[in-house]
């Protein structure tokens, strides 16, 4: 019918070391997306196998992934993590403007 039964939020951590520069994890995104997930379920009173459709909405950053699809930093502190450049991230700034 379309009609919306439920639905589910899961925070997110975000790491903001310093002015400009803001990360984030794809494994806690996933994660999160499962739980948002089946808190809908439980929301709407259904079960998974009677969903014919989910809605998922994402604003758009850099995920980083190396071999086998595992996390590669994108932090100065090494925590391979945070694989995450969030849309609001400046670092490039500067690179952008030499390209410009």
């Amino acid at each position: 019918s379309g009609r919306k039964l439920g639905y589910g939020v899961a925070p997110l951590e975000e790491w903001n070391p310093r002015e400009g520069i803001y990360e984030q994890s794809s494994q806690q995104v996933w994660d999160a997306c499962g739980a948002a997930v089946r808190e809908s379920l439980v929301a709407a009173g259904v079960k998974g196998d009677s969903v014919v459709g989910i809605g998922f909405d994402a604003t758009c950053s850099m995920v980083l992934l190396g071999d086998d699809d595992v996390p590669v930093t994108v932090s100065e502190s090494g925590e391979d993590r945070r694989n995450i450049v969030e849309w609001r991230d400046h670092r490039a700034q500067d690179q952008a403007r030499r390209i410009n």
